[in-house]
């Protein structure tokens, strides 16, 4: 089974504020699912996002410069 991630342990991990993650989730930058009024992220998608992203870093500063 999956295990999936709250937004706040998300940051955490990403070193992040929590406006950039809605921003990423708000634009669909980042793989999310929505339960309710709560966010949550599969950790084995997140990774993957990751990994994606680390041959991009061009995108993540146009991501960055879209929420800042």
């Amino acid at each position: 089974m999956s295990e999936y991630l709250t937004i706040d342990e998300l940051c955490d991990i990403l070193q992040v504020k929590k406006h950039y993650v809605y921003a990423l989730t708000s634009q669909r930058k980042i793989p999310f699912l929505k339960l309710g009024r709560f966010l949550r992220f599969e950790k084995d998608k997140i990774k993957e996002w990751l990994k994606e992203k680390a041959n991009e870093p061009e995108d993540i500063e146009k991501i960055k410069a879209s929420v800042f």
